[in-house]
């Protein structure tokens, strides 16, 4: 199937509940890419918009640790976002495959998610969905950021949205701030990858019963897994807890001196990482 004249739509590499995500190859620049379909227009506005919102917030990045979205259109009544193709898998599957990593290799994860996040929010986008499924890995072990589908702009009539209707995300996600209905700022990025940290050290959600506190809530360090359990890096016995790279990404302090900050102490890609493609 050709699209817009364009995609040649190959493979279907997923599904929702409104959309699809396709392989494609743009025969015009005869390069693969991945291809977003709106299913039914009739899904309302709402996802339209969601579209629309992608693509405009994901224009205003240009960062290896961001997906690039190259087009944005409507054939006929479907709508289309044409993007970087990821050869990878996100956060979530590694960790339902491989289970908890290493605090040396979540480290190398956490830096490369904090520096394609403080780029966002130099350039003024809250992405308000950090999570695992969101974070992709690519076979060489770059991390990309994916979804801006509800990212909020820090300029303009996006900025004034309160309330219930900024109230977007992921629940085991969500800062205490945005539990309360307050905006969503770079700060509420930061401490969702403190989340998502703690999930790839210890394999669950720092929340009991995966609700977040009200506001203020203690997050119980997470045990790190000795030698030969899940994430054992190298071989070497490592226990206790994982003070630098977590702990650092739950400070308020957004930018790259909170974000990009949080985990960038000698960090590398950890060799004895192995990534798999689709």
């Amino acid at each position: 199937m050709l699209l817009a004249g364009r995609y040649r739509l190959e493979r279907l590499l997923g599904r929702g509940g409104m959309g699809e995500v396709w392989r494609a190859v743009d025969v015009i620049l005869d390069r693969p890419v991945a291809v977003k379909l709106l299913l039914d227009p009739g899904h309302g506005s709402g996802a339209a918009e969601r579209f629309r919102t992608e693509a405009r917030t994901a224009a205003r990045l240009n960062h290896p640790q961001v997906v690039s979205v190259y087009d944005f259109g409507c054939d006929g009544d479907r709508f289309y976002l044409v993007m970087e193709l990821v050869t990878g898998r996100s956060l979530a599957e590694e960790l339902a495959v491989g289970g908890p990593l290493s605090p040396r290799r979540a480290a190398a994860v956490g830096a490369q998610a904090a520096e394609g996040l403080a780029v966002a929010h130099e350039r003024g986008v809250v992405h308000q969905d950090v999570k695992p499924e969101n974070l992709l890995l690519t076979t060489d072990g770059t991390v990309k950021i994916s979804d801006f589908g509800i990212a909020r702009l820090t300029d303009g009539a996006a900025a004034a949205r309160t309330g219930d209707e900024a109230l977007v995300g992921t629940t085991p996600y969500l800062a205490p701030e945005r539990v309360l209905g307050e905006q969503a700022g770079p700060a509420s990025d930061v401490y969702a990858l403190g989340c998502v940290l703690y999930t790839l050290l210890t394999g669950r959600g720092p929340h009991p019963g995966g609700h977040p506190p009200g506001g203020g809530g203690h997050h119980p360090p997470p045990a790190v897994s000795g030698a030969g359990g899940p994430g054992a890096a190298g071989g070497a016995g490592t226990t206790g807890t994982a003070g630098g790279a977590s702990e650092a990404a739950f400070a308020s302090g957004a930018g790259r001196s909170g974000a990009a900050g949080a985990a960038s102490a000698d960090v590398s890609s950890d060799a004895e990482s192995s990534w798999f493609t689709r």
